[in-house]
């Protein structure tokens, strides 16, 4: 027994890989601030800056990559760097070395790696470039068609 993977469940397996960790992160980073560290509303400001604001920076950086780049390669390494703070977090979660600078070093690095990713190598335009090769039928196609048209 075979098992088919279309392209878009390749797409959709990337999205969910990235997203559904950044998601968490987005509500686990400003908990860590807010509730385990016990700092205040503008300290949660600054981490969540921390952690938001290097896309100012990368977003042009990671597009000017992914459309010179290789799009397949890109992501993989994106997920593998995006892999890295959480595991040194986690780490240092475990010797109990929490810290409000620990948090923005994370927020920065995390920030900048999931920016450059986001970018451009990731967005939907690099869908045929990122999943197999399968061709698409003439129904698809014309249905497609048929409702960008609306």
């Amino acid at each position: 027994m075979t098992i088919r993977f279309s392209a878009f469940a390749a797409y959709l397996t990337g999205l969910g890989t990235w997203f559904i960790p950044f998601g968490i992160q987005m509500v686990l980073f400003p908990w860590l601030v807010a509730v385990v560290l016990h700092m205040d509303a503008f300290a949660v400001g600054v981490a969540q800056m921390a952690l938001m604001a290097p896309s100012l920076l990368f977003l042009p950086l990671g597009g000017l990559a992914a459309d010179r780049g290789n799009p397949r390669k890109l992501l993989l390494r994106y997920h593998v760097l995006y892999a890295i703070p959480p595991l040194v977090l986690a780490g240092v979660l475990a010797m109990g070395g929490l810290s409000y600078p620990l948090l923005i070093a994370y927020g920065v690095a995390a920030g900048s790696i999931s920016e450059s990713s986001v970018g451009g190598a990731s967005t939907p335009g690099k869908f045929p470039t990122t999943s197999p090769p399968r061709p698409i039928r003439k129904p698809a196609n014309a249905k497609a068609i048929n409702q960008s048209a609306r």
